[in-house]
């Protein structure tokens, strides 16, 4: 999906999903959008949570700690995080079946973060706004290595310059980001956490194709449609200035997201791709409860769709394009 298809797509899904009564915006802000001129972007950061996944298997008891991880990672859920166990249920006369369930501890919000990122240390603010800017500029700070870490390995791998070239250009652009959003951390009294990775390894294409469904063609694509919902609803003229351009940054992001998951399509082998799709499936899903960790508030003072707007948002992108 291009840029100006997806952003297009994410206008038309948001607008769509608006609460009745709720204008999108007047005659001035559609001028001004249709212009270029984006009012802004906010992503939803938060601290780690678990995310659990249920699958099917064959196996009618279950099996060992190796095969639960197995079946785990077969449908796209693995790593150090991870663990799992069975569970079987009784279903009358046809006995019982047996379903896996994969529990794995992942950081939330959105922004591309590089494999092995630590978890932050507390973030110390004097208030909840002051807390999630700080929070904000750990992830656009985050994101930096992991897009400077992808262009590595899509050279490495043999991707094409222009794919690699705008893999660097992101990094770049998140630079930009995290300064921004560092100084109106600042402002509010917040400290931004230091942003530690665990050492850099180019990895084999299947597990650079899981993490880019996940953080680029799940998250970076969701943070793509709140940057459309801040373009028209920016709270404050401080906010406004700050993150203008970041949103059409994010667009372009999201869209780099999908042309590299296309490129990988066409390295991996069958299963290979199903995995990834499960993955990308399971990422959408693990959304809807992400979207309880901001409060009401909070949303209204930076401007973010409320919780029953993004649960639409989430749903409708689960069935047209992570499912």
């Amino acid at each position: 999906m291009r840029k100006m298809q997806l952003r297009d797509y994410l206008l038309s899904l948001l607008l769509a999903a608006l609460p009745l009564g709720v204008a999108a915006c007047d005659a001035t802000d559609d001028e001004a959008f249709d212009a270029g001129i984006d009012r802004g972007f906010i992503c939803v950061p938060d601290m780690p949570g678990l995310r659990q996944s249920t699958f099917d298997v064959p196996a009618a008891d279950g099996g060992s700690a190796a095969e639960c991880l197995a079946e785990c990672a077969s449908h796209g859920v693995k790593g150090p995080e991870v663990t799992c166990e069975y569970h079987s249920y009784a279903v009358g006369d046809a006995g019982q079946i047996t379903k896996v369930v994969c529990d794995e501890i992942v950081p939330r919000g959105c922004g591309r973060r590089p494999d092995g990122l630590c978890a932050p240390e507390a973030t110390a603010a004097l208030d909840e706004v002051g807390a999630y800017w700080a929070r904000a500029a750990h992830l656009e700070a985050a994101s930096v290595e992991a897009f400077e870490r992808l262009a590595e390995e899509l050279a490495s791998h043999g991707a094409p310059p222009a794919l690699v070239a705008r893999a660097r250009s992101a990094a770049d652009d998140e630079r930009r980001h995290a300064e921004a959003t560092a100084a109106l951390a600042t402002r509010a009294g917040a400290r931004v956490p230091k942003v530690e990775v665990a050492a850099f390894r180019v990895r084999p294409l299947l597990e650079i194709a899981l993490e880019n469904a996940r953080e680029g063609q799940v998250v970076e694509t969701f943070g793509a449609l709140m940057a459309l919902h801040q373009a028209r609803r920016a709270p404050t003229p401080e906010v406004a200035r700050v993150m203008t351009p970041i949103a059409e940054d994010e667009l372009a992001h999201a869209e780099l997201s999908w042309s590299v998951g296309r490129w990988l399509e066409t390295r991996l082998g069958e299963e290979e791709r199903a995995i990834v799709a499960s993955a990308r499936r399971v990422a959408g899903e693990a959304l809807f409860c992400d979207q309880a960790s901001s409060s009401a508030g909070l949303d209204a003072a930076l401007g973010l769709p409320d919780r029953a707007t993004r649960e639409r948002l989430v749903s409708k992108l689960a069935a047209e394009l992570w499912s």
